[in-house]
């Protein structure tokens, strides 16, 4: 599954966790998804997730990988 950029859309890992995102050249782009306690998690909330239901969540107004004011989390998983 890709962005409105194009970028393909996987399950990612940091520091904090799983999360389901973007890379360009290699980097960690931008964070879709809040935090998930593991791969599982993570990897069955993008099976689910339809092609229109990601693209309601790019923002073309801004760069990918802009950074977040904060940390709020909709109850429905996506990074809002």
């Amino acid at each position: 599954m890709n962005c409105k950029r194009n970028l393909e859309v996987k399950v990612l890992m940091s520091a904090t966790g799983y999360y389901v995102g973007t890379l360009d050249e290699g980097a960690p782009n931008y964070r879709l998804t809040v935090y998930f306690d593991n791969r599982r998690e993570a990897e069955e909330f993008l099976l689910e997730t339809e092609q229109e239901e990601l693209d309601s969540q790019c923002n073309l107004e801004f760069a990918c990988g802009h950074l977040f004011e904060t940390e709020e989390v909709g109850n429905d998983g996506w990074n809002i």
